[in-house]
């Protein structure tokens, strides 16, 4: 179309993720054979899928302030639930301060906080988080 034809009624507009440059949708196996060069190539990369993309997005999204219903829309998913519970990963900074509100709330300026965070992998795959917060009294922190 070159901008003078009328748009049909029942046109509906698709956007894709990953286009070509001459904006040509790129293939789902396109990805994943880059996915898996990628994971076998480059250190830290293990397991690497594309899917994970999706995670990264919505944790810096949400990161940087955006409003939980936008990022469901964003995603389309039909309910934030999925959004906040399946995509959503806070960062070590989120729960340090998280852990320092809480520091803030208890009023005890004494109060040191540590965390820590275990990422529990099997088979290059993420299975979980643990988090440990310990409230130590008079305690300097490194």
């Amino acid at each position: 179309m070159d901008g003078t034809q009328k748009i049909p009624s029942d046109y509906k507009e698709i956007s894709f993720v990953c286009l070509r440059p001459d904006g040509c949708l790129e293939l789902p196996s396109t990805l994943g054979i880059v996915c898996r060069t990628v994971s076998k190539k480059l250190e830290g990369f293990e397991g690497f899928h594309f899917h994970q993309l999706r995670h990264t997005y919505t944790s810096n999204l949400l990161s940087n302030r955006a409003a939980p219903k936008d990022v469901q829309e964003l995603l389309g998913h039909s309910d934030v639930s999925t959004t906040m519970n399946v995509y959503a990963h806070s960062t070590r900074k989120e729960k340090r301060d998280s852990a320092r509100l809480l520091d803030k709330v208890a009023g005890n300026d004494k109060t040191k906080i540590f965390l820590i965070s275990l990422t529990i992998i099997s088979q290059g795959q993420k299975q979980g988080e643990i988090h440990i917060i310990s409230l130590s009294d008079g305690l300097k922190s490194s």
